[in-house]
């Protein structure tokens, strides 16, 4: 999957973003380098309220809670 012809695959199967840097991405997506050099904006990980409400729903998609 890591390989340049997996990745390819993943691209045109999948739309997903490669992690090599000779793959291209899928049109209008970032490259793997562009998203790995903007900082992630991580205030939403301040707000309580919204990581109980966001760990409920995991819970109850992916658990079964």
């Amino acid at each position: 999957m890591l390989s340049k012809e997996g990745q390819k695959t993943l691209v045109q199967k999948g739309g997903f973003i490669p992690v090599r840097n000779d793959v291209s991405p899928p049109k209008g997506a970032p490259s793997i380098n562009v998203l790995l050099n903007n900082e992630a904006d991580m205030e939403w990980l301040k707000n309580d309220e919204y990581i109980n409400e966001l760990r409920t729903t995991f819970q109850n998609m992916i658990l079964f809670h």
